[in-house]
């Protein structure tokens, strides 16, 4: 009986993720793979938030469940408006290459994880949370990095309502 819940979680998560990307492979339906896709991402952020990368976690759930796969969502709910299809289905046209390109992934993946020595690492490991560091760090020592960012993002929103304005005006005329 292992007494660390810890382990228990990682399991958990890891399971999750192994079955959701299981899932989002066999599926031919767009929504499905998406909604896979979703239950993925989750759980590489519960392995973030587990492995006390809380910030990564955090970052995970908020650009790439809040804003990539909303984007997926649109762009599935928008060329089902176009094809006026109810739901896309794709077809498995390079399953074997897919399954050979996974292997030889993996196989390059689990030999750099295994050569990296991360054993020697553990026993740094800080269990404590790296948020309020980051957040002392953003605005005190990359405080002029931090405002152009969110200069620069705030510009590029407007660039980008401007763009649309145009062609929402341009197709009204059409």
């Amino acid at each position: 009986m292992i007494n660390n819940p810890e382990i228990y979680f990682f399991y958990f998560f890891a399971s999750i993720i192994v079955g959701s990307a299981l899932f989002l492979l066999i599926t031919k339906n767009v929504v499905y793979s998406a909604f896979a896709l979703l239950s993925t991402l989750l759980g590489v952020a519960g392995l973030f938030v587990l492995a006390s990368a809380d910030f990564l976690g955090i970052m995970q759930i908020v650009i790439y469940i809040g804003g990539v796969l909303l984007l997926f969502m649109f762009a599935i709910m928008f060329a089902n408006k176009l094809t006026g299809h109810h739901y896309i289905i794709t077809e498995h046209k390079n399953l074997l290459s897919g399954i050979i390109l996974g292997i030889v992934v993996f196989i390059i993946f689990a030999t750099a994880i295994l050569n990296a020595g991360y054993k020697e690492h553990l026993s740094y490991y800080p269990n404590k949370s790296t948020i309020s560091g980051i957040g002392i760090e953003l605005m005190t020592a990359y405080v002029l990095p931090f405002e152009f960012a969110g200069v620069f993002l705030f510009v590029a929103l407007i660039g980008a309502s401007i763009v649309a304005g145009y062609l929402i005006k341009d197709k009204i005329k059409k």
